[in-house]
């Protein structure tokens, strides 16, 4: 799978590299397996490296699968998602962003891992 994860018991962040080329199932099955994860670990913090990936899908194909994915999930704590992103993927991202928001999450883009775990450490665990 071109995502893996792993949860950090000290600083209860969970942290996610995407590689390769990424399908739009991918990224479903990811969202998921960070609200289950998020769940059982009682996380609110994500890290999301996506430096090395590259997508397979439209916007409106991951509008669709995020929006399926969260929405069916409304009773979800609010999360912090940090992505660490190359240059000029914000605007790429907007969308994704205001998804995320309109679920009661916090999402931000990030140049470097220093700079995204020094955000994710000034919000709630």
């Amino acid at each position: 799978m071109p995502i893996t994860d792993h949860f950090d018991v000290e600083t209860r962040i969970l942290f996610q590299e995407a590689t390769g080329t990424l399908t739009v199932d991918d990224v479903r099955a990811s969202i998921e397996r960070v609200l289950a994860r998020c769940e059982e670990n009682a996380c609110h913090r994500i890290l999301r490296d996506v430096r090395d990936a590259t997508p397979a899908f439209s916007g409106p194909e991951l509008a669709k699968a995020v929006t399926e994915v969260l929405v069916s999930r409304t009773g979800a704590d609010r999360r912090y998602v940090a992505v660490v992103a190359q240059p000029g993927a914000q605007f790429a991202m907007t969308a994704q962003i205001t998804m995320y928001a309109k679920q009661g999450w916090q999402m931000e883009i990030f140049g470097s891992v220093n700079a995204a775990l020094e955000w994710l450490r000034q919000q709630p665990a």
